[in-house]
């Protein structure tokens, strides 16, 4: 597997045939930016009243609608109105302040955007220049957390950028020690009567259906505030090197599941994951989907993240856990629309992630 993260082809298509054509919640429009030698996408944002978008592209849906659906799975139920009521109000302010009006650095519109290596001097004279340009916009950067980019998230905070906590994610070395459980799921893996298949060999008719297992899961399952990637992505991303996309074929020809990592900077993760919610949980399809998520990493010799949810799997199969941060730049922008964002940050610190930590969300 290659390092193919900052897929130049990607990029220009981003650009060129806007967000929509890949992820059809996304809004925005995309630059290329240069930074330290390496093109990243640039994503700017507006509001648009009365239309949902996934948290990909909306920090208010991130803080707002999203964490309303990250509540349901919060085993104290006595808390849950007080802090549905507490996270409505905090989506209400934010979209007062105009949280969406924002400019996102290093977006590549994935649940989870991997990094290179930045040198120390080059994030200063960046933010500088941002500001300049989107006097009127905040400034993000998604999916950085403490074990991966410590280094990168200490330059962030030494440039002024405020650290948000976003949700607490898991991560694994190629050479963690097999438990049980996961030794279990590669023996399944290795029995199955499904074929294992590479995107080289799909149809079209294959794309489609992967991008349906990946909606059955994310979209149907969790939350329609999940990035809703077309089939155009799947194809073109697993074509342009973006994407190593494998699937599970079934003996009547059909795939029943779809796992896609990428890799960069020496970590991979698997933002393209879904499998038939309809079929069997003794099929084992998510388990084996895992494992073979599990292989690209051995394969690759990088770390693995895991991204959020389903924590006690994880946790099983020798995943650790680390918070995940937005950093946030609103120097340039007056107090009452800094305040709010202020506030939410003090929130998440005191009461969202004690919660993720206790309750293993």
């Amino acid at each position: 597997m290659t390092e193919n993260c900052f897929n130049s082809a990607y990029l220009n298509a981003l650009q060129t045939k806007g967000v929509q054509t890949y992820v059809s919640n996304a809004l925005g429009r995309v630059e290329r930016l240069s930074v330290d030698g390496l093109d990243f996408p640039l994503s700017i944002h507006e509001p648009v009243a009365g239309q949902q978008q996934s948290y990909v592209s909306s920090p208010c849906a991130t803080y707002g609608k999203y964490a309303l659906t990250e509540l349901e799975t919060l085993p104290a139920k006595g808390l849950h109105y007080p802090l549905s009521v507490l996270i409505k109000g905090v989506d209400r302010w934010l979209a007062g302040a105009g949280f969406d009006k924002v400019v996102s650095l290093n977006n590549w519109f994935l649940s989870t955007n991997l990094f290179p290596h930045w040198s120390p001097m080059s994030l200063k004279p960046l933010t500088a220049q941002l500001c300049d340009r989107f006097p009127d916009s905040f400034l993000i950067t998604r999916s950085l957390n403490g074990y991966h980019h410590a280094a990168l998230i200490q330059r962030f905070a030494e440039a002024g950028w405020q650290l948000l906590p976003a949700r607490r994610i898991w991560r694994m070395e190629p050479k963690s020690p097999h438990k049980r459980d996961r030794k279990t799921d590669d023996r399944l893996l290795a029995k199955t009567p499904y074929q294992r298949v590479s995107a080289d060999t799909f149809s079209a008719s294959d794309f489609d259906r992967a991008k349906d297992l990946y909606d059955q899961l994310y979209l149907d399952k969790y939350s329609s505030l999940n990035p809703a990637f077309t089939a155009e992505l799947l194809k073109f991303g697993h074509s342009c090197g973006m994407f190593r996309l494998e699937a599970l074929r079934n003996e009547a020809g059909h795939l029943d599941g779809i796992a896609g990592t990428i890799r960069c900077n020496g970590v991979i993760t698997t933002p393209v994951f879904g499998y038939d919610t309809s079929l069997p949980q003794k099929l084992g399809l998510y388990r084996m989907l895992s494992a073979i998520a599990f292989d690209h990493m051995e394969q690759a010799g990088c770390s693995y993240n895991l991204s959020a949810g389903a924590g006690s799997f994880k946790r099983l199969r020798g995943a650790e856990p680390t918070i995940e941060w937005t950093a946030c730049y609103m120097r340039h922008l007056p107090f009452a629309r800094r305040l709010p964002i202020g506030v939410l940050r003090v929130l998440l610190q005191n009461i969202g992630v004690p919660l993720m930590n206790r309750f293993d969300l």
